[in-house]
């Protein structure tokens, strides 16, 4: 998991600071994992989230 947030780590993000709900990075590592949890939409990325979060949030990623 840790060379995928590598990976992502090197897109900018162009979004204003002001206006961040959430970090470019875990929008880009939840939609990988949902697309493994094979997610076909906002609905599915959004349900892998609630699935998964205190899992992510053991290992810091968000």
């Amino acid at each position: 998991m840790s060379s995928l947030v590598e990976c992502f780590s090197i897109i900018r993000d162009p979004r204003q600071e002001s206006k961040i709900d959430h970090e470019l990075i875990d929008i880009l590592v939840l939609c990988v994992l949902a697309v493994i949890c094979r997610a076909e939409g906002c609905q599915d990325i959004e349900e892998v989230g609630h699935a998964l979060l205190n899992w992510l949030q053991e290992r810091v990623f968000f």
